[in-house]
C-alpha cells in the first residue's frame, strides 16, 4: 500500500517538479507520453519498498531451508536476507538460524515453519519482531522485544531465552510447549485471554 501510495505521488509531482503544466513536457521540455514516469525514479522507488521490508538475514544452516515470498519457493543460503512477510520453512534435518537486525536470534528445528509478519518500531524507539510459529520448535535468544503468534496462543519476551514446540496436529495440552531458560516469557491464551509468566526453568504447555 505504501509503495503504491508513493509510485501514484511521482506520477502527480514528477511534471510539476520539472516546471511542466503541458502533460507532453520531458526534462527538455516536453513529455512524449502523457503521464510518463522516468524509468530510473520508479526503479528508486522500488529498491526503497524492498529496502524497508528487510528485517535481517539467515546466519547459519543446515536444513535445506526454504522461503515463501511473493508466491514463490526459493531455497535459502547463509546469508540471505529476510524480508517481511517471508515464510521460512527448516528442511527435516538440520536446524537454521535467523538474526534479526534488532539482535534477535531465531533457530529453528527441522521441519519448523515460521512466518515474519512484522518488524515494527514502538515505543522507547524498541524494534518489535512479531513472528508465526505456524509448526516445529524454535529457540530464542532475544536482546530486544520479540512476540511469536501460534494457533493457540501469544509468546511475548524482551532480553531472555526460551524454547517453544508448537505441533497443531497434537491434542489439547501437548500442542504448545514452552521452556524458558533466561528471563521471564508470557503466554497469552487466545481462547481466554488468560496470561501467564514463565520464569527461568519453568514450563508451560496448553
Amino acid at each position: 500500500m505504501r509503495f503504491a501510495f508513493t509510485l501514484l505521488l511521482i506520477l502527480f509531482l514528477v511534471p510539476r517538479a520539472f516546471g511542466a503544466e503541458d502533460p507532453q513536457c520531458n526534462l527538455n521540455g516536453r513529455w512524449e507520453t502523457p503521464f510518463l514516469v522516468p524509468v530510473r525514479l520508479v526503479a528508486a522507488v522500488a529498491k526503497e519498498a524492498h529496502a524497508s521490508r528487510i528485517v535481517g538475514s539467515l546466519t547459519s544452516a543446515n536444513c535445506d531451508p526454504t522461503v515463501r515470498r511473493g508466491g514463490k519457493t526459493i531455497r535459502l543460503q547463509e546469508g540471505d536476507l529476510i524480508l517481511r512477510g517471508d515464510l521460512i520453512r527448516c528442511g527435516k534435518g538440520g536446524a537454521a538460524r535467523v538474526t534479526f537486525a534488532n539482535g534477535n536470534r531465531i533457530s529453528m528445528g527441522p521441519k519448523a515453519e515460521l512466518r515474519v509478519d512484522e518488524f515494527v518500531l514502538k515505543k522507547e524507539n524498541r524494534f518489535v519482531t512479531i513472528l508465526r510459529l505456524i509448526q516445529g520448535a524454535v529457540v530464542t535468544d532475544a536482546e530486544g522485544d520479540l512476540e511469536i503468534g501460534t494457533d493457540v496462543a501469544d509468546v511475548g519476551i524482551r532480553g531472555t531465552k526460551f524454547k517453544l514446540e508448537y505441533l497443531p496436529e497434537r491434542p489439547a495440552g501437548k500442542a504448545l510447549r514452552l521452556q524458558t531458560v533466561r528471563g521471564v516469557v508470557y503466554v497469552r491464551e487466545r481462547a481466554t485471554g488468560k496470561t501467564t509468566d514463565v520464569p527461568a526453568g519453568a514450563s508451560f504447555h496448553l
